[in-house]
């Protein structure tokens, strides 16, 4: 007898799980994958004893209510965004956490999902949706909330398994705007000031960045001075702790007219080397890079949460070369259309940039022996890419032994810093 199609043991599996409530998950998905029986048999036709096939398996374990550390550690959640999606059924909780009226607990946390799953929007001037404190129902609630320290220590511990989750698992990723979101909450929760920054569109880019950009970069100084990361991207510390605070724009601004451009923009203009007040995607996007070297775009201010740093003092090395290993082999893939091209570079580049923060945390012993690694790594790429990817290890190598790679470059070490957005093309990039 052939093998039964995947079609007609799908149909099994679909029945199994009509009997289950629709509306909940699966504590045991074991009963839902297990081999077919006999009854199944006579009222499919199919074999008994048939397994079934690992792709349905796979669909089956979406339904699995597990925790969210258990979820990625199965493949089931793969990136931040994903993560994002799936954090407010927690993060709901903990925020109704503190309100003792049971019927009220629960309403807030209904609210609190189908806010947090409305369409995300992109404004200029620096504007925002409305924030779920403003809504007046919302508002009504929170008078009957009762701040405890147990519901504050709770909120900080889910931040900081969150964080350390999110970053352990996706070391060369940004974090995603819908996840800071959560994290956001999170913080509010357990009353942490933490000056979380999301990531700005380059072709909306207005040419000013609010006060919690320039309190974002302040506050990474105190933790790079000195360090790799500050030798390696040309860092005067001194210069920004001095920036003023920016001035807020007027909400009666035109659309088509960009606001002025405050210090902190300036600088990253300067550093840049573009000059502001362009709808010009590249030029902005070059803007908005330093923006994101000066904050490190989160991961300083998220070593703020209690007990994160400590959590993640033994893996940045392993984080470190996932970076370079993920950098790697997203440049060596074959990709046709040239904008995907450019996107795979930027990507790499900001995954250059957490490696690189990963490893100023790192005592210089571990860096040496990290760059003999990456060294090595990188002679068994293939050889057009190691040819091109060269000048950017020199770079981190050269800056490890703390000199300037603009000085080094301009002496004919061959070093560059890889940064992603350009207004020429990029370097890393091989004929079409």
């Amino acid at each position: 007898m052939s093998a039964p199609l995947f079609h007609d043991l799908g149909k099994v599996v679909v029945s199994r799980l009509k009997k289950r409530p629709a509306s909940e998950g699966l504590d045991d998905v074991s009963q839902i994958q297990r081999p077919v029986d006999a009854e199944e048999s006579r009222t499919f036709r199919v074999p008994i004893g048939s397994s079934v096939p690992e792709s349905i398996q796979r669909k089956v374990e979406r339904c699995l209510n597990e925790t969210v550390a258990v979820l990625v550690d199965r493949g089931l959640i793969t990136s931040g965004e994903t993560l994002a999606r799936v954090l407010p059924q927690m993060t709901s909780g903990l925020r109704a956490a503190g309100i003792s009226d049971p019927s009220l607990r629960q309403l807030y946390a209904a609210i609190y999902r189908a806010f947090r799953h409305r369409r995300s929007l992109l404004l200029l001037n620096l504007e925002k949706q409305v924030q779920i404190e403003e809504l007046p129902w919302v508002a009504a609630i929170d008078r009957f909330r009762d701040k405890d320290l147990s519901s504050r220590q709770l909120a900080a511990q889910a931040l900081e398994e969150v964080t350390l989750l999110t970053i352990t698992s996706f070391p060369h990723a940004i974090l995603p705007n819908k996840l800071l979101q959560e994290l956001r909450a999170l913080a509010k929760s357990a009353e942490l000031d933490i000056p979380l920054v999301d990531e700005v569109a380059a072709d909306i880019f207005m040419g000013h960045f609010s006060g919690k950009f320039v309190e974002a970069a302040k506050r990474t100084t105190n933790l790079i001075e000195g360090s790799l990361y500050a030798t390696y991207y040309g860092i005067d510390c001194g210069e920004v702790r001095h920036l003023p605070a920016p001035t807020t724009p007027t909400t009666q601004q035109k659309w088509f007219r960009k606001t002025a451009p405050n210090a902190f923009a300036a600088l990253c203009s300067a550093r840049a080397g573009v000059p502001l007040g362009t709808w010009d995607p590249a030029t902005n996007g070059m803007i908005i890079e330093q923006q994101q070297i000066l904050t490190t775009q989160n991961l300083a201010a998220l070593l703020t949460v209690p007990g994160l740093a400590d959590a993640l003092r033994g893996q940045l090395g392993e984080m470190s070369r996932r970076c370079f290993q993920w950098i790697c082999e997203r440049q060596q893939m074959k990709i046709d259309r040239w904008h995907a091209r450019l996107i795979m570079v930027i990507n790499a580049a900001y995954a250059w940039r957490q490696m690189i923060f990963f490893l100023a945390l790192l005592p210089q012993q571990e860096v040496a022996h990290f760059l003999r690694w990456a060294d090595e790594h990188l002679e068994k790429q293939r050889e057009d890419f190691a040819t091109r990817f060269r000048p950017a290890l020199q770079g981190l190598i050269l800056a490890a032994d703390a000199q300037l790679i603009d000085d080094l470059a301009a002496r004919g070490f061959g070093a560059r810093r890889f940064l992603g957005w350009s207004k020429e093309r990029h370097w890393l990039l091989s004929e079409p």
